[in-house]
C-alpha cells in the first residue's frame, strides 16, 4: 500500500576519483529508467557525487537535519501515502481499428510519450491522452510499424 514513499539523497566522498567511477557508471542507467525528476544524474565525476533513489518503508527512515551544529532529529509523519496502484485493477484494452470517419493527426495529439535506453536497447512508452484513443493506438502502433519508422537504426 502506501508505506513506500521515501526519497534518499546520498553523497559519496573518496580520495580517489577512480574508485567512484563504478558508481557514476551505474547511476547513469538509473537516470533513464527511474521516475523522471526523482534522480539527479551524476554527469561527470566531481569531488562529491549525489543522487541515489530506492524504496524502503517510510517507518524505517529516521530523518535528521545537520546545519553544521550536529544532527537534530526531524519527526516526519509516516501514516498515509499512496493507495494501491490503479495498475493492479486495470483490464487490458484490445486493439481495434478506427470506426467511422478518420483524420490524420500528429501522434503527440493522441498520446504522451516517454523513452529510455540501456546500451544498445531503447524503449518508448506511450500514454493515451484519452481512454477512447487506446484501442486505435494499440491497433496502429505495432512493433513492426515502429521498427520500420526507426530503420535503419532499429534491428
Amino acid at each position: 500500500g502506501g508505506d513506500f514513499e521515501v526519497t534518499m539523497r546520498l553523497g559519496v566522498k573518496h580520495p580517489s576519483q577512480k574508485a567512484l567511477a563504478p558508481l557514476v557508471r551505474e547511476s547513469a542507467t538509473a537516470s533513464v529508467s527511474m521516475a523522471q525528476g526523482g534522480l539527479i544524474g551524476p554527469g561527470t565525476l566531481s569531488p562529491v557525487i549525489s543522487g541515489f533513489c530506492f524504496l524502503m518503508p517510510k517507518t524505517g527512515a529516521k530523518p535528521v537535519v545537520d546545519a553544521g551544529a550536529g544532527p537534530v532529529a526531524c519527526e516526519v509523519e509516516t501514516a498515509g501515502g499512496f493507495t494501491l496502484s490503479a495498475s493492479a485493477s486495470v483490464q487490458p484494452v484490445p486493439a481495434a481499428p478506427p470506426t467511422g470517419p478518420t483524420v490524420t493527426l500528429p501522434l503527440r495529439e493522441l498520446c504522451y510519450a516517454r523513452s529510455g535506453d540501456k546500451g544498445s536497447a531503447a524503449n518508448i512508452g506511450l500514454i493515451a491522452r484519452r481512454p477512447e484513443y487506446l484501442p486505435v493506438l494499440r491497433h496502429a502502433l505495432t512493433a513492426e510499424r515502429v521498427k520500420v519508422f526507426f530503420l535503419p537504426d532499429c534491428k
